[in-house]
């Protein structure tokens, strides 16, 4: 009865799911997935550097595009972990030992102007570090210490009212103005 138990017992906690890779984003809450924001006001406000579908690493190397034009006024590192360079730049975080889950490497502080309010979409992106581990690439240092691929998602502020709306809407383009750029190089 005993061994009935365990084998029911120990198939129902290892189902077979298929694995997410690691994935670095930027989000406007650490704990929930919304991906867009839409300034309604001048202010502060804060967004994060995430690592999700962590399975098992022990640091990262990216950097952050940022092409919102929106004025930084402050970049807080986790506690927990050690970081060499510029988030904006080229940046290593070591997490101190092997983690696994979600956990916030970074909060990203701006004060939004009221210029800011009315501006067209932006996206703020993680990117493959100039020196990653992996040449262009997003990498990370998994738990025995070998270098893997990680994927990442886009960040858009002004951008599309559903907050799981990653992606700032592609821009229309009009005929005449396609003729007067054709013009140009005839």
């Amino acid at each position: 009865m005993k061994r009935v138990f365990l084998a029911i017992l120990s198939s129902s906690l290892f189902v077979d799911v298929a694995p997410r890779a690691d994935t670095l984003v930027i989000r406007r809450d650490p704990v929930n997935y919304d991906c867009s924001l839409t300034i309604a006001e001048p202010g502060p406000f804060s967004l994060y550097v995430v690592h999700i579908f962590n399975s098992g690493s022990t640091a990262s190397h990216w950097w952050i595009d940022d092409s919102s034009g929106i004025m930084r006024t402050g970049v807080t590192l986790n506690a927990a972990y050690l970081s060499l360079g510029d988030p904006y730049a080229d940046v290593q975080v070591a997490y101190g030992g092997c983690v696994l889950g979600d956990h916030v490497l970074f909060r990203l502080d701006y004060l939004a102007s009221v210029d800011d309010v009315t501006a067209p979409c932006s996206q703020v992106r993680i990117r493959p570090a100039p020196t990653s581990g992996i040449p262009g690439e997003l990498a990370v240092l998994d738990c025995n210490l070998n270098f893997e691929s990680a994927n990442t998602a886009p960040f858009a502020i002004n951008g599309p009212t559903d907050p799981f709306e990653c992606e700032c809407p592609p821009l229309g383009t009009e005929p005449s103005t396609w003729g007067k750029v054709k013009s140009l190089y005839r």
